[in-house]
């Protein structure tokens, strides 16, 4: 329920919709990331995004394997 909260939270304070942001955070579980890791890096994954122009999607996956390799 928070991370569906945070989703939607996100969705209607950023550039990025609720869905993407909730695409964002499945990509980050895939990757091992727990329900608190994901919340608290979300903000970070959503600024690299938006600089970079990827899609958030991708940016997500790139900074999550990332980090937990």
């Amino acid at each position: 329920d928070a991370l569906r909260q945070k989703a939607l939270d996100l969705g209607g304070s950023t550039a990025f919709s609720a869905l993407e942001v909730a695409d964002a955070m499945t990509e980050m579980a895939k990757a091992g990331w727990g329900s608190e890791q994901i919340m608290a890096g979300m903000g970070g994954v959503l600024d690299a995004a938006a600089a970079s122009g990827e899609s958030l999607g991708s940016v997500s996956t790139i900074v999550a394997d990332a980090i937990t390799g």
